[in-house]
């Protein structure tokens, strides 16, 4: 999972990155974390403003920062998701 958080350097910036470091714990997951606070790099993403959560490349959520649990949910549903997936995939090879 590479999960990758887009926001300058303050404050709500800081809370998204360790709530999804607390919720990734919580699930005993570990995925690859990039923190893009560069501006020029940030226009790269198609999001409507920051700080943005994106999951494999994937917007999870922008201009806000989500409480524990809908992160956690989130996570949850994405490893599920995942999980489905991967077996699919092995059935049909």
């Amino acid at each position: 999972m590479k999960i990758k958080i887009l926001g300058v350097d303050n404050i709500r910036r800081k809370k998204l990155e360790n709530t999804v470091k607390k919720s990734l714990k919580k699930l005993s997951l570990v995925a690859d974390i990039q923190i893009v606070s560069v501006l020029d790099d940030i226009l790269k993403y198609d999001v409507a403003g920051i700080p943005a959560l994106l999951v494999d490349e994937v917007i999870i959520c922008q201009k806000c920062v989500p409480n524990d649990v809908k992160i956690l949910n989130w996570l949850k549903e994405i490893v599920e998701k995942n999980d489905k997936d991967s077996i699919k995939v092995a059935l049909t090879v």
